[in-house]
């Protein structure tokens, strides 16, 4: 009868313990599968937000024309020089003709145009690359001086000498 009497103080002992590791275990397993849930929420959220559809920029439907420019390249010497026609591609025609009624701002966008150009040296306007390049500033320049949107630049003509 002496041992029946010692094994009831065991049981208690383990019942605390389930207690003491049980209740944490189920916190941190109940913790973690909210967290794991919110993580799936927000990427199914991401990734049906990347999916949607962009919107299409409207086309492009103004041409802002410009005569040629003839300008001495940046290479030492000043014997080089760059003859280009450009066209600013503009988003509607409403706007180019309007900027082109306008001489101050032709005449400043004009000016910054040949700033952009004359900068240039012939090594790199003869690589595709350097070309590129020379389109991003023009339209950097000519959006700047013109207080326009810019959406292209088209050569008519590009002969380096």
């Amino acid at each position: 009868m002496s041992d029946s009497a010692t094994q009831t103080p065991p049981a208690k002992k383990g019942r605390s313990k389930l207690l003491t590791i049980g209740a944490p275990l189920i916190v941190l397993l109940l913790g973690g599968a909210g967290a794991g849930f919110w993580y799936v929420q927000n990427v199914r959220a991401a990734g049906t937000a990347e999916k949607k559809p962009v919107q299409q920029e409207s086309e492009a439907t103004g041409l802002l024309q410009f005569g040629a420019f003839t300008v001495n390249l940046a290479d030492p010497g000043g014997r080089r020089y760059l003859r280009v026609v450009v066209h600013l591609v503009l988003p509607d025609a409403e706007e180019a003709k309007k900027i082109e009624e306008e001489d101050i701002v032709m005449s400043k966008v004009r000016a910054a145009m040949l700033d952009t150009l004359s900068g240039r040296l012939a090594t790199e306007l003869s690589q595709p690359a350097g070309r590129t390049a020379l389109k991003h500033a023009i339209v950097e320049a000519a959006a700047h001086a013109g207080h326009m949107e810019v959406r292209d630049v088209l050569f008519q003509e590009f002969i380096v000498q």
